[in-house]
């Protein structure tokens, strides 16, 4: 969540943003992204309290537009504002709640009653995937959905993978890897059940994973010799990252998954779990069980020609996932309410000039975000 926040600030750096947040210093470690923010506040503890909250933060900042990310956040802003021409609610779940698979059907089933009902005070839905807007299409949002795809700097700068690639054997130490919170969302148990199968074809296995969350979890993949970083700044990861061959994700439900478009920047050989976020992207390279898994990592590992045909379907697979063109849909989202004067009763000059936040920011005079993380 911190990387796709982060990459959203950085693609309209020329607007102001504001950060209202719950992030606690046990689930992140700080590598300066915060100092993009002109402001940020830490909101308390309690539902209630940090939905009031968040409408006192916009109303002191006098915000255009509220950007909740994340269903919780999603939740929070809509119960405590009121999406209206002067302040616009924009909603990024990345990943509804009711695509959760350790809750039952009935509780999902609840969360997506509650997503219909609180739509109705939502401007526009920015999904992060194909599958995520084909899920937003069915609420009642304002302005409907958006797709503003996921980006990574450095991913699809140049269409292809690095140059040179280096391959590696079954018999040569192969590094694996997954990257992200340790919870059951991207199950550690599918995780070290893939490191098992795999260490029966290729015995010299370095696994790692790269990042911290619950205590429990972090202790069954040590037990399955599984190396466990814990947190990282975003700088380190990506450093970690340099050191694998094949990156392996394991998630059991996604929005769409930042590691995939981190490892695919770093050049790695990518094998992930067949997952409804990850449609239409690389069928060769999704495996629903960890055996499946197993499978399409070793068929990697006897074949140079292989490994270079699964760099390049990643490469085509996610070009959309790149920096210029999350940046062109966001702004095109965030100007939508300027041309339809939403915002700021004062005359345009005119739809042409209107094609940049810029140039919006010009002609109006402000253009705040708050960021609900």
């Amino acid at each position: 969540m911190v990387t796709a926040l982060n990459q959203f600030v950085k693609s309209t750096s020329e607007h102001e943003h504001f950060l209202a947040t719950r992030l606690q210093v046990a689930e992140h470690v700080p590598d300066g992204e915060l100092n993009q923010f002109k402001g940020v506040e830490r909101l308390p503890h309690g539902f209630a309290g940090a939905s009031w909250a968040v409408h006192r933060f916009a109303e002191a900042i006098g915000a255009d537009v509220i950007h909740a990310h994340s269903s919780l956040a999603g939740v929070m802003v809509r119960v405590g504002n009121r999406n209206r021409w002067s302040r616009r609610l924009i909603y990024s779940p990345h990943c509804f709640a009711f695509e959760r698979r350790d809750i039952s059907r009935i509780v999902r089933g609840g969360v997506y009653l509650a997503e219909l009902v609180l739509s109705l005070n939502t401007e526009v839905i920015a999904a992060c995937s194909h599958r995520e807007r084909e899920l937003a299409g069915r609420m009642w949002s304002r302005g409907g959905t958006v797709y503003i795809p996921n980006s990574v700097d450095g991913a699809n700068e140049d269409g292809d993978a690095p140059a040179a690639p280096r391959f590696v054997g079954l018999g040569d130490v192969v590094s694996v890897a997954m990257l992200g919170r340790i919870s059951p969302q991207k199950d550690p148990t599918f995780y070290v059940n893939v490191v098992d199968g795999l260490k029966k074809v290729a015995p010299r296995v370095n696994a790692q994973w790269i990042g911290g969350g619950l205590a429990e979890l972090g202790a069954l993949m040590e037990a399955a010799s599984v190396t466990v970083s814990g947190w990282l700044p975003a700088g380190e990861a990506k450093k970690a990252l340099q050191h694998v061959d094949v990156y392996v994700h394991t998630a059991a439900w996604e929005g769409f998954p930042m590691a995939i478009l981190e490892a695919q920047a770093a050049g790695l050989l990518i094998v992930a779990r067949d997952i409804p976020a990850l449609s239409g992207t690389c069928p060769d390279w999704l495996g629903v069980e960890p055996d499946d898994v197993v499978e399409r990592i070793t068929a990697l590992l006897v074949s140079p020609a292989a490994q270079a045909l699964n760099r390049t379907e990643w490469s085509v697979a996610l070009q959309e996932n790149a920096p210029d063109v999350q940046r062109t849909r966001l702004l095109d989202l965030y100007a939508r309410g300027q041309r339809r004067k939403f915002w700021d009763r004062r005359a345009i000059r005119s739809a042409a000039q209107v094609t940049t936040s810029t140039e919006v920011g010009a002609a109006t005079g402000r253009w705040r975000s708050e960021e609900i993380d």
